[in-house]
């Protein structure tokens, strides 16, 4: 009997592809003292500039500034082609399916302009301040780990570590 594997199919979002063509130019948006209409307003121009995408740091507790997905759903709602990012959500400060949430609400509003930019986080002090554990290289890394089978609804999130409070999904597949 002979193990058949199916082929892997990726498709390349448009974006992306075009990308491949040409050098592009984002900000980080300045979400520190929390003035919107500063914030609106500077957004607004760097897209009549002409740059790609505005980014912005998601830490919730550190530095004073605003939150991320409210600072995108904001900026989503006053632009109409500007590419938005979160530079980066740490996997670990909120729930897997809150994420996902933010996320998908953020792309609906902003008509398919969110990236989503994801990592382990790096700050140990902004950890603790949210009462976490903090899982530098090699641990934190584990949670990428996309070889077991794909998140869906009916199987659950799958731990990526042995800690509790450390749980993500398995791999992350967008569909519009």
């Amino acid at each position: 009997m002979t193990n058949k594997t199916e082929p892997s199919v990726t498709a390349t979002h448009p974006w992306v592809a075009e990308g491949q063509r040409t050098v592009r130019f984002g900000l980080l948006a300045n979400t520190i003292g929390g003035d919107w209409v500063r914030l609106r307003e500077e957004t607004q121009l760097i897209e009549e500039l002409g740059y790609d995408s505005t980014w912005v740091f998601d830490h919730p507790v550190a530095f004073g500034a605003s939150d991320c997905w409210v600072t995108l759903a904001v900026l989503a709602s006053v632009t109409k082609k500007l590419r938005l990012g979160s530079s980066v959500s740490c996997i670990f400060y909120r729930h897997p399916a809150v994420l996902a949430r933010m996320a998908a609400d953020v792309d609906q509003i902003s008509n398919g302009r969110l990236v989503l930019g994801v990592g382990i986080g790096d700050l140990p002090g902004e950890f603790e301040q949210l009462n976490l554990p903090y899982l530098p290289g090699t641990l934190g890394k584990q949670a990428f780990d996309v070889s077991g089978p794909p998140f869906s609804r009916e199987a659950g999130h799958r731990p990526a570590l042995s800690h509790p409070a450390t749980v993500c999904p398995s791999s992350h597949r967008w569909r519009r």
